[in-house]
């Protein structure tokens, strides 16, 4: 089972453009992807083929390496090209690139900087990418590529200012139009807006909202359209939109409510809402709610009276949901669930719901304990399976005579499919002559913590 260790990032790829059809920028997709990081720091992706399924199979994923302390965002500007983006260990944003399919990535490569957290990236077509991430001085920098390299440089960031304690948000609506938006410290929405020329940034600006809490999430169906949705203190949606015409809606520092799952005995929710336009006019959100761990539904025009109110989605999930779409009538929903899988449910026109479908096979940590004698006197072998890949195991002796219990005796690394066979000499020095035992092995995980217990054939010494 592929544990992973952040919520799974969705994208849909192989689309129109936005800007030749004026239509959503997942229309006509027939490629999803979905990015995990696994509880061994690594990248994993798992890819799903209108023609053949779920690939590399509908409970494997493709490993891309990495060693990364967040989950791992991605953007398409073509129908053959995707790019991942990751904060590495040493804090610093690294990028890998590939085709829309299983052929091997280019590799990590190193684009500097000093972030927190997960970066935030979009495109407005091709060879455009831009990325904003939240520096160590809680300020927004940005990135980008032009088809002619890396700018400001390979390494270097333009600073935006800005002072947020959350990840940015950003999304593009045209070609040559960026509009970026943080959580202040003090609770309010702050927005930037420019062309993608470094000098042409308008500034942060205030669009209210006090007492506002976590990362605000942003969506646009089309030209000069924007809708915001972040969570307030109370656990409920706020919701605020742009048509193009100022000011915003409902005004420059008010807000909607869109309310939530929310009496006396549910709570709302702790952690930013995921929003998606899969049409004109047509928005939907969830939100994971924090007491039974359930994702919740809400869709509508944007309007104040238009929205459904919250549905059930059922689940049990960590963390928020991810959604994405790739076209009208299509949405599909990602989550981690408790068991540290990855979870897929999914809407297609025709009602109910589907799912929820397990993308992992779930594997539990597994050892068998043996032992032999030898010119030492003895050793015990060990082997197991369902550890973390290419992760330290140490190995503990519950039983050993005249020892203190628990006694480490070795460690080991499990190989990339997170198996391994261990075995040791140790009999001779502790063991009594002529004793009957069966020798107690506990496996401990050093990644995740998980442990398995395994008890051997009984030997004499």
């Amino acid at each position: 089972m592929l544990k992973i260790a952040t919520i799974p990032y969705p994208i849909a790829t192989k689309y129109k453009s936005l800007f030749e059809q004026a239509e959503p920028i997942v229309k006509n997709s027939i490629w999803l992807n979905c990015f995990a990081r696994g509880v061994d720091g690594r990248v994993y992706r798992k890819w799903f083929d209108n023609n053949a399924g779920w690939k590399p199979s509908n409970f494997d994923w493709q490993p891309l390496g990495g060693g990364i302390t967040d989950y791992p965002v991605a953007v398409a500007w073509s129908s053959n090209r995707l790019d991942i983006f990751a904060r590495g260990v040493d804090g610093a944003l690294y990028h890998n690139y590939g085709s829309n399919n299983n052929k091997p990535l280019a590799g990590w490569e190193l684009l500097g900087g000093l972030i927190q957290g997960s970066p935030t990236v979009v495109s407005w077509g091709n060879n455009r990418i831009d990325i904003f991430a939240r520096g160590t001085d809680n300020g927004i920098y940005h990135k980008w590529w032009d088809g002619k390299g890396w700018k400001p440089s390979q390494l270097d960031w333009q600073p935006l200012g800005g002072n947020t304690s959350e990840p940015p948000a950003a999304v593009t609506w045209s070609k040559g139009r960026l509009d970026i938006f943080v959580l202040g410290l003090d609770g309010n929405v702050y927005h930037n807006y420019g062309n993608g020329n470094p000098n042409n940034w308008s500034g942060w600006e205030t669009l209210g909202g006090s007492p506002l809490k976590g990362a605000p999430t942003v969506v646009s169906w089309g030209a000069e359209r924007i809708d915001i949705f972040v969570r307030s203190w109370d656990g409920s949606i706020k919701h605020k939109s742009w048509d193009g015409v100022f000011p915003w809606k409902p005004s420059q520092l008010d807000w909607y409510d869109v309310g939530g799952p929310i009496n006396t005995n549910r709570p709302g929710t702790s952690d930013p809402p995921a929003a998606v336009a899969w049409s004109k006019g047509r928005l939907d959100v969830f939100i994971r709610e924090q007491k039974e761990g359930a994702v919740y539904h809400n869709y509508g025009d944007g309007s104040p009276g238009s929205w459904s109110g919250w549905q059930s989605l059922g689940g049990k999930i960590q963390g928020p949901p991810t959604v994405v779409s790739w076209g009208t009538n299509r949405l599909d929903i990602f989550a981690r669930g408790m068991d540290d899988g990855v979870w897929h449910k999914w809407w297609d026109g025709v009602p109910p719901w589907k799912g929820w479908e397990l993308l992992d096979k779930p594997v539990s940590p597994s050892i068998v304990v043996s032992t032999t004698k030898n010119q030492t006197g003895g050793a015990i072998r060990v082997s197991g399976k369902g550890f973390t890949p290419s992760g330290r195991v140490k190995f503990y002796v519950e039983n050993l005579v005249n020892q203190k219990n628990p006694f480490h005796l070795t460690e080991d690394l499990a190989d990339a499919q997170g198996q391994f066979s261990a075995e040791t000499n140790f009999f001779q020095a502790n063991c009594w002559p002529n004793q009957v035992n069966p020798a107690v092995i506990r496996a401990v995980d050093v990644v995740t913590g998980a442990s398995a217990t395994g008890t051997s054939n009984a030997y004499t010494c």
